[in-house]
């Protein structure tokens, strides 16, 4: 997933889980605590991701987060539980 289809997803994605617009200067620079999301919507954002590449992300992973750019890589390196 390129990198402007992943914001274009990550942008629907988090208008799902919270209700809210994604921001509009969202990129790969953007802090993931400045998405005013809680824990859950977290985890949702991440479980919905999961579910669409079809890969795990390790619980250890979810707390280096910072960026929307570490949400990307995880998602794109992850290998547990990979289908094939």
């Amino acid at each position: 997933m390129d990198d402007e289809k992943f914001l274009t997803r990550f942008a629907e994605i988090t208008t799902e889980v919270t209700g809210a617009p994604a921001p509009a200067d969202l990129s790969l620079d953007t802090k993931f605590a400045d998405l005013d999301m809680d824990s859950l919507d977290q985890l949702e954002l991440l479980t919905a991701f999961e579910e669409e590449v079809g890969r795990r992300v390790p619980a250890a992973a979810l707390q280096k987060i910072e960026y929307v750019r570490d949400i990307r890589d995880v998602i794109v390196t992850s290998t547990v539980g990979e289908e094939g």
